[in-house]
């Protein structure tokens, strides 16, 4: 049952305000506009009323006391509370009272409560779902919703039914169910695609292994024939190789002998052949005298000839140095003058900035003492406009009290005589009534300050929760963000590992080269340094640009040394695709030493236009500059993209290529590449990345895992900071609450004390003052009143004086203010000008500072390129006198060369026919010794050939043995086959030996990983295939509920219907006295779906559509409805807004007759004007506002409101008396 409804700042009610609802029909009245319907909408905001335009407001925040009008301050909360006794436990909670409690504040917080414990919209429906009780319940009728009722869809009007038959919870349940068998069909889908993924996979996974088992089986089975024909070749070889070995023997015998016959005969020619050696000796001294005279005869003739050349080149170079010292001298002195000129204009900026500054700081002032000026002129005229309005008030006041005079003259001269007995015993009782009730004050103030301090604190502590419980949810939104981005990371970065790993988008042979490099790592194989790609560090924006430079190249091998070269020339070694390599810096310097003399690696033409590139706008830099390799690298890097520049556009890449007469290459951002040749590449980049990029982003992903591993681990720190913190602020907010319940009980409790003793205080003063005025009135007599008529009628006249006069003054201040709002906007425009000239001055001194540093660098890069050029001028000088002294000397040394090359050819001649004679004897001996070496020769040629044979044999033993470790890691000596294979058997095993191959070749690539993945995935697959059915028996589950849910529905709808058509019947019969009433359902419509329509016919009339009836029979049909649903279901209480306007008397009477047949199980809550249904009330209570803005409760009688609802001047009266002073204690509380 509903028991009492509490307001504190909603919407009119500032004060706090209780409204008690006993048993029976509780009547609210009052005038228009004082606030009664305010009572509905906080019931049915507390009810959980979402939509704003039914609270008749715009925003949420509109239910919050403004202020406005009051003179009171705007309220910051807005609270309303409505209480249930819940004795029979019809709520479902477990308490004798339920407190339902909406809060909202002015910073858009809201929160619910039941009893003072937060909880969740859904809470609040789900308590008084069934009951009858909601915001669009039957047990709410606002005003103007009764005809609604009639009008309103079938569809529209079911919902109402819906309620009265508590299917209301079975909908939300059905909803609920809906939801959950949507979440378990996208369970259900997802699912599905992992069950058919792993199934694809294990149907995959199931190939693979049954490969893996033939080629298990057929490579078992190859190396078992192996192993037998290696074992006999092996016999074989060793066979053949004994044979071959004793004939060595024999063969090395017969050498020895035909070697030491030709001993014989070298000894003979040995001797001559010392006295050959003298000679000859002799000769060769001579000539090797004789050929160092020619050598430095030649030489110095070279050196000659070379130093006349270089006097000739060297002087046309100190010729183009004076020429290039002269252009740089004048180009510096241009440079020089416009960096003076740049800082005289930088200077003048300087000076005009200040000058703009101080008058812009002159006209802002000048400005704020404007608005100054008008704000002080605003604020008097405000002080006069409140003086004349004071004015006024008084000259009202001292009208009414003119009028009143003579009665009240008349009232104390009758109460005289009594005044005079009961006054000293009333000031004696007043004073120590007094005193105890100053003593219980003070006391309350504290209680109030105390309690308005709590409340300060909970709200700050609620507050800091709310934001605390804010931030962690932020920081667990942040760190979810986060876990996705670092899971995307994972899954990018294991693609590319992937890639890398399978050496993705790299050919075939350089896969080739560079596994066989890593297997061998010795020898020629060992000068491979790696791919090109993985030497090179570039940042993940250039990573395309690079590409773009770098083409086919960039999956190049890097080697250093001709070694490798040499060996992939020879065909030693076959490729299965082309290989790009790349020599280093080292083998570059091995070949150029070869190079001709002339040969420089940059010319320079080449050096000029790279001195031109860079200062070139258009261009953004060299290539190479945009990578990072080791030290040992930039040479390589240098030399491949040392060509190379970036420039903005592809017109400014055809241009510069132009200049520089194809010398470079350029490349833009859309990696467009102007070529040597002048061969353009253009076209969208590739939808995969290229090898520099894969491996910039592969290294830029490492590191933003690296960053965001730090991060979350600092997020989960601060997560576990904010929830202890909240646990703590949650501890405070129960804790300041529970102090403000208990100083609230306290502070009420003061309060009754205080209010007993105001009231005992106010009688004695109310005496008192009533006897001192009489005395005061017996005493004056007639005179007194006319005296204080006199002084009332002239206090009057000055009122009207001063009146007319703070009438003028406002006048004029309101002109003065329009002048002085005339010089602000004057002063605006002024100060808006400066501001913008200063702004301009500005933009022009940054424009100079960026110019100023521009030629400083110019300036710098100047004189050190006239430093250089004096330093080539000088050397050049130096090495023109070293040539010309050379030329001397050399000249006086060929005359002295010349004399002792004739003296040594002279004994040549002598010495060459002595060594004639001897030649010929030995040339004799010579012949017999060529006979005996030539028989030796053949000896050992044979033996060579055998000795070759058994090296042979032995290398293919040695292989044989070899092939068969390596491939089974089998030692052949260790095998011991007892098994002679036959020759004719030979060729069969060699036929299975190749079928075998042909067999493993056919399979292609095996994934021996299978075998033990297939268990693994076999086992997986049939956990989500379990997962998979108990998730659709789970579906199958809901549907069913739903089925259930749908039939008890059906049942119980129809059921009510049934029962609110009787009760409808007849309460239509009651209160037109005859007539007939049904409720039909839509035809051809699922009675879970169907609307209800209403057809009545009042008594004596026809039969015909609902909107032809009259206003007060529209609202008599649809209040006998409400009630006939009532009767059915009866709703804990039942709110009427104003729901008696369209009745005349007769209507009401029966209207009210009506009510009474339910105020056994239902309170009735009534807001009206009619003082007919007033005539039924059991508690009556009126609203009004006697102060602007903010409603208040007031207690009437029923002849205390007028036909309108207007409260009398008496019965408000008798209210303030009765309840001001806990009025202003509550007031001030809140």
């Amino acid at each position: 049952m509903l028991k009492a409804l509490e307001l504190i700042g909603f919407k009119s009610f500032a004060d706090r305000t209780r409204f008690d609802f006993p048993s029976g029909i509780t009547v609210v009245v009052g005038p228009n506009g004082s606030g009664k319907s305010n009572i509905v909408d906080a019931i049915k905001w507390v009810l959980g009323e979402q939509s704003v335009k039914s609270l008749r407001g715009k925003e949420m925040a509109d239910v919050i006391f403004k202020g406005l009008g009051s003179g009171r301050k705007m309220m910051n909360a807005a609270e309303a509370t409505i209480i249930f006794d819940n004795s029979e436990q019809r709520l479902g909670v477990d308490a004798p009272e339920v407190h339902v409690t909406r809060r909202v504040y002015r910073s858009g917080e809201a929160e619910y409560l039941i009893n003072r414990e937060p909880c969740r919209l859904k809470d609040v429906r789900n308590l008084f779902r069934g009951t009858g009780v909601g915001t669009d319940a039957y047990s709410l009728i606002e005003q103007g919703k009764v005809d609604q009722l009639l009008q309103a869809s079938p569809r529209d009007r079911r919902a109402i039914f819906e309620e009265a038959a508590g299917i209301s919870r079975f909908k939300a349940k059905k909803i609920e169910a809906q939801r959950r068998l949507e979440r378990v069909d996208q369970n259900l889908l997802r699912l599905r695609d992992i069950v058919d993924e792993v199934e694809n996979r294990l149907r995959n996974v199931r190939n693979q292994a049954s490969k893996a088992r033939r080629y298990r089986e057929y490579s078992d089975r190859l190396q078992q024939l192996r192993t037998q024909v290696a074992m006999t070749d092996w016999r074989r070889l060793t066979r053949q190789l004994t044979g071959v070995d004793e004939e060595l023997q024999g063969l090395r015998s017969q050498v020895e002998q035909a070697n030491q016959e030709a001993q014989e005969a070298e000894a003979t020619i040995a001797t001559v052949d010392q006295e050959v050696v003298l000679v000859d000796t002799e000769v060769r001294d001579r000539e090797e005298i004789a050929s160092r005279n020619r050598e430095r005869i030649a030489t110095q003739q070279s050196v000659q000839t070379h130093r006349r050349a270089d006097c000739i080149d060297l002087e046309a170079e100190i010729a183009r140095c004076r020429e290039q010292l002269s252009a740089m001298m004048t180009r510096a002195g241009d440079v020089e003058q416009r960096v003076r000129q740049t800082r005289q204009e930088l200077a003048e900026a300087a000076t005009d900035r200040e000058h703009a500054a101080q008058r812009l700081a002159d006209d802002e002032a000048r400005f704020d003492g404007h608005i100054q000026q008008l704000e002080f002129m605003r604020g008097e005229n405000d002080q006069r406009r409140s003086h004349h309005v004071e004015l006024m008030r008084q000259a009202a006041t001292f009208g009414t009290e003119l009028g009143n005079l003579e009665s009240q003259i008349e009232s104390l001269q009758k109460s005289c005589k009594q005044g005079e007995q009961q006054l000293a015993e009333l000031g004696s009782a007043a004073h120590k009534t007094t005193e105890e009730c100053a003593q219980s004050r003070e006391q309350q103030e504290n209680l109030g300050d105390q309690l308005s301090e709590l409340d300060q604190e909970l709200v700050i502590a609620e507050r800091e929760l709310w934001e605390s419980r804010h931030a962690l949810n932020g920081r667990k939104e942040d760190l979810s963000m986060r876990h996705g981005r670092l899971s995307g990371i994972r899954e990018r970065t294991s693609l590319l590992e992937d890639l890398e790993k399978r050496r993705e988008g790299i050919g075939d042979g350089v896969t080739q080269v560079l596994t066989l490099a890593e297997r061998e790592g010795e020898g020629p194989w060992a000068g491979i340094r790696g791919l090109l790609v993985d030497l090179l560090r570039v940042k993940l924006e250039d990573a395309p640009l690079i590409d773009t430079a770098l083409g086919d190249r960039s999956q190049s091998v890097v080697v250093s040394g001709q070694e490798i070269l040499l060996e992939l020339a020879s065909g030693t070694f076959k490729v299965n695709g082309r290989v790009g390599l790349v020599p280093t810096t080292d083998f570059f310097e091995e070949v150029s030493a070869q190079e001709p003399a002339d040969h420089t690696p940059k010319s320079t033409e080449t050096t000029a236009h790279e001195m031109m590139l860079k200062s070139h706008p258009e261009v953004v830099g060299r290539a190479d500059t945009f990578v990072d390799v080791d030290p040992e690298y930039v040479p390589l890097v240098e030399r491949l993209l040392g060509t190379t520049w970036f420039v903005q556009t592809l017109d400014s890449a055809r241009e510069l290529h132009r200049v520089t007469q194809g010398a470079m290459r350029f490349v833009t951002p859309a990696a467009e590449l102007v070529d040597h040749d002048g061969s353009i590449l253009l076209g969208p980049r590739r939808t995969s990345a290229g090898l520099v990029s894969r491996k910039s982003e592969l290294r830029a992903l490492r590191q933003e895992f690296v960053v965001l591993q730090q991060r979350m681990e600092e997020a989960q720190q601060e997560i576990g900071r904010l929830q202890e913190s909240i646990r703590s602020q949650e501890r405070q907010v129960k804790d300041l609450s529970d102090r403000q319940q208990l100083t609230m009980a306290e502070l009420a409790e003061r309060r009754a004390v205080t209010r007993a003793l105001e009231e005992r205080a106010e009688q004695l003063s109310d005496q008192r003052e009533a006897v001192d005025a009489e005395l005061g009135v017996s005493r004056a007599q007639h005179h007194q009143a006319s005296q204080r008529r006199q002084d009332l009628r002239q206090r009057l006249d000055q009122l009207e004086a001063d009146m007319e006069l703070v009438a003028d003054s406002i006048q004029s201040g309101d002109d003065a203010i329009k002048g002085v709002e005339q010089e602000r906007q004057g002063a605006l425009k002024v100060a808006t000008a400066a501001r913008v000239e200063l702004a301009k001055i500005e933009q022009r001194q940054d424009a100079l500072s960026a110019r100023m540093s521009q030629f400083e660098e110019d300036r710098a890069e100047r004189t050190h390129s006239l430093d250089q050029a004096r330093s080539q001028w000088s050397v050049a000088l130096r090495r023109q006198r070293e040539s010309e002294r050379a030329i001397l000397l050399a000249t006086t040394q060929l005359a002295e060369w010349f004399l002792t090359k004739e003296s040594l050819e002279n004994s040549i001649a002598q010495e060459l026919t002595k060594r004639q004679a001897l030649h010929s004897r030995r040339d004799s001996l010579s012949r017999d010794l060529q006979r005996h070496q030539k028989e030796s020769r053949r000896l050992e040629e044979r033996c060579h050939q055998v000795d070759l044979l058994a090296g042979k044999l032995r290398h293919e033993r040695d292989t044989v043995v070899d092939r068969l470790k390596e491939d089974y890691g089998i030692e052949l000596e260790s095998v011991t086959d007892e098994t002679s294979e036959e020759e004719q058997q030979r060729e069969e095993v060699e036929r299975e030996i190749e079928d075998l191959r042909r067999k493993l070749n056919q399979i292609g690539a095996v994934n021996m990983e299978a075998l033990g993945e297939l268990d693994d995935l076999e086992s997986r697959f049939n956990t989500l295939s379990g997962q998979y059915d108990d998730i659709n028996q789970a579906k199958e589950s809901l549907e069913r509920i739903i089925q259930k849910i749908n039939a008890d529905s059906r049942r119980l709808f129809m059921e009510t219907l049934e029962a609110i058509r009787e009760n409808f019947h007849a309460l239509y019969r009651k209160a037109f006295g005859g007539g007939k009433a049904d409720l039909v359902l839509d035809d051809d419509v699922d009675v879970l779906e169907a609307g209800v329509e209403i057809v009545a016919t009042p008594p004596g009339k026809p039969s015909f559509n609902n909107s032809l009836l009259s206003g007060g029979e529209k609202a008599l049909t649809a209040v006998a409805l409400l009630l006939a649903i009532f009767q059915f279901r009866p709703s804990p209480f039942c709110v009427l807004d104003e729901v008696d306007a369209p009745f005349d008397e007769a209507n009401i009477g029966r209207f009210v007759d009506v009510l009474h047949g339910f105020l056994g199980w239902t309170k009735f809550v009534i807001v009206t004007h009619s003082k007919k249904t007033m005539t039924a009330a059991t508690t009556l209570y009126g609203v009004t506002m006697q102060e602007s803005g903010v409603s208040k409760r007031v207690s009437v009688r029923f002849e205390d409101v007028s036909e309108d609802g207007t409260i009398s001047e008496e019965a408000l009266e008798r209210s303030a008396t009765e309840e001001e002073p806990a009025g202003d204690d509550e007031r001030g509380a809140a």
